[in-house]
């Protein structure tokens, strides 16, 4: 009788879990249909993946969906190479100039349609002016600094047969993102030796939140709620990380003190670190025989801000980045094109803003129509030599 009471127990409670697990497994399900067909708070599938060198790539030939700054949201798919980019031939055709571009999340722009961004115009311009085909290949990748960016030109670009490599360097992230001392430890850096070598920490890969990403990354393909969750957990720890920083000092970004007298020693380090990453990719394609474009992006150039940042400091010079990567390129022997300028001369002229977050259309048309002409000029001088 005891027994048959206990086997009565167990069922009963094997019964009410196999209730419960169902209405979790429906529940699930639920939310998954919901957030495929509405993109509540944002949701969407993840389309890229973790990776040992450059901490995460895209996935290629994945979908992905962005709602983010603009009024309307972004979809599209990654190309068959792993970037946001047209579908390219890796085998670059006869008779055309190609150009591989590197930067962070304002080349690859996902805050606006593929053939939206500046690259994208700039080529399309540049086919429509010149009697030979012209292709730009955007190797973007949101977060990436000069250390990415290296790592890709040694690892990736080579296989495009670039005729240009172009840099894009963002002020703004590049100096706080390039070295451990500002940044947290899910990144790879580079350190100078006291030799003047570079050495790559890629001490990311031992941590437990790149090994529980790397464990989650197939369910994020497929589940758009786990890849919901995993992406507001990742936006917490990445402000709890800057926060840390603290990335403002009396009203300024950090990275900006370095545009005053009073400067910022950390920022000032982390910016030589830069130049220095930057001299490596220019010597590096120098001896392959490729042509390397430093660009540099403008940061502060409307002329409300540029008065509000001088009232806090009078020394505060807003082309400070711009004037300085130019001296820089010409000791490199490099080519340049600097945006801060005319991004003041066009913000001064127009009623529609340059920027929401990023870039608006109007800003990348305005780099678009920079990077048309200076690509130009570069195209029509005499080919650099090919080395074998």
């Amino acid at each position: 009788m005891q027994t048959d009471v206990k086997r009565s127990r167990a069922a009963a409670v094997l019964s009410g879990l196999c209730a419960s697990l169902l209405v979790i497994l429906c529940v699930v399900l639920a939310l998954e249909v919901l957030l495929r067909t509405t993109h509540l708070f944002g949701a969407r599938l993840a389309w890229a993946e973790p990776d040992d060198l450059i901490v995460y790539r895209f996935t290629a030939g994945s979908s992905y969906w962005q709602f983010k700054e603009n009024d309307h949201p972004i979809s599209g798919k990654i190309n068959r190479w792993g970037w946001r980019d047209r579908e390219r031939e890796l085998e670059k055709p006869p008779g055309v100039s190609r150009v591989c571009f590197l930067g962070d999340s304002m080349l690859a722009a996902f805050e606006v349609e593929t053939d939206s961004t500046f690259v994208a115009i700039a080529e399309d311009e540049l086919n429509g002016r010149r009697g030979s085909a012209v292709e730009i290949l955007n190797l973007g990748l949101p977060g990436a600094t000069q250390t990415e960016e290296l790592l890709v030109l040694q690892h990736d670009v080579m296989q495009f047969s670039p005729d240009i490599v172009a840099l894009f360097f963002n002020p703004a992230n590049d100096i706080g993102d390039v070295s451990r001392k500002t940044r947290g430890p899910m990144r790879a850096y580079f350190v100078v030796n006291d030799d003047g070598s570079l050495s790559l920490d890629s001490a990311f890969t031992q941590t437990r939140q790149y090994r529980i990403r790397s464990a989650l990354n197939g369910l994020k393909h497929r589940s758009i709620l786990v890849s919901l969750i995993a992406e507001r957990y990742n936006l917490l720890a990445r402000g709890r990380r800057l926060g840390a920083d603290q990335t403002r000092d009396q009203g300024f970004p950090r990275y900006l003190r370095l545009c005053t007298a009073q400067g910022d020693a950390l920022y000032a380090e982390n910016y030589e670190l830069n130049k220095r990453l930057i001299r490596e990719m220019a010597t590096w394609c120098q001896a392959r025989g490729v042509c390397f474009l430093l660009v540099c992006g403008s940061s502060v150039y409307e002329s409300q801000d540029i008065r509000e940042y001088q009232e806090l400091e009078p020394t505060f010079a807003p082309d400070f980045f711009e004037d300085d990567l130019a001296a820089f390129a010409d000791s490199l022997d490099v080519e340049y094109l600097g945006l801060q300028s005319l991004f003041r001369q066009r913000a001064e002229s127009g009623a529609n803003p340059l920027h929401w977050g990023h870039l608006s259309y109007r800003g990348y048309r305005v780099a678009a129509e920079a990077l048309t002409t200076e690509l130009e000029r570069i195209l029509s001088g005499p080919p650099a030599p090919r080395q074998p």
